[in-house]
């Protein structure tokens, strides 16, 4: 077999073995990269649980916080009713019309005043819940950059691995198609040296052959046998 025949032969073996160690290390990594990936998104999803909650209690807390705000603008107009009363009364115009005016205003006050906060308390809450939903949003981006990052990754570790078994493949089926080769070409030197030196023993013991029948007639048919098993066919 020629040396390219050769080469064509362990090429086609080896190949397939590569192929079949790449499925498996391919499978074995995406097993990996999988397992990654879900690890990750795991933490993600944590620290969003975790700040949905944070959110929901801050904003479930804010009735609390601004009720107390709420107490003072009450205990401002109380203040104030009070304060007027006392005026009007030094006056003498407890039941007038200028106190009735002064309590409509102190009222008035409180509800501006207890509307505003209204406003600030459901602007804060929207304000958590933007941040919430930012939050998430950031998360969810992350969780793909990540996925996406793990698949490329995935992807050169595999062209990596396939380029690494196949030149491999090539360089095992050169090794062995030449050590076959080289092996051939040995065993053909060396038949072909045994058979050099049978033809040359008997080349010897013919030419001794007939130098003794130039003395011995008598082994003449001794030596037309040996002519007859000279491998070279000559007489």
């Amino acid at each position: 077999m020629s040396l390219e025949d050769l080469r064509k032969k362990y090429t086609n073996q080896f190949r397939k073995d590569a192929q079949k160690q790449f499925d498996e290390l391919q499978k074995k990594n995406q097993t990996s990269t999988d397992a990654y990936v879900d690890s990750v998104n795991k933490s993600y999803d944590a620290a969003a649980t975790s700040m949905k909650s944070q959110t929901n209690q801050s904003i479930a807390a804010l009735p609390q916080q601004y009720q107390r705000l709420y107490d003072t603008n009450e205990l401002n107009r109380l203040i104030g009713e009070r304060q007027a009363a006392e005026t009007m009364a030094n006056m003498g115009l407890t039941d007038s019309g200028l106190n009735r005016t002064q309590l409509a205003a102190l009222q008035t006050a409180q509800n501006n005043a207890d509307a505003a906060l209204t406003q600030q308390k459901s602007a804060a809450a929207r304000s958590r819940e933007q941040q919430l939903n930012n939050y998430l949003a950031q998360i969810e981006q992350e969780k793909a950059q990540s996925a996406a990052s793990a698949a490329l990754n995935l992807q050169n570790q595999n062209n990596a691995l396939w380029q690494n078994l196949y030149s491999n493949a090539e360089s095992r089926a050169d090794a062995y198609a030449q050590t076959d080769y080289n092996a051939e070409i040995s065993r053909k030197n060396y038949q072909d040296q045994l058979k050099a030196a049978q033809y040359a023993a008997q080349q010897k013991q013919l030419e001794a052959q007939r130098a003794a029948q130039s003395k011995y007639p008598g082994i003449e048919y001794q030596a037309r046998e040996i002519a007859r098993d000279d491998p070279t066919g000559e007489k």
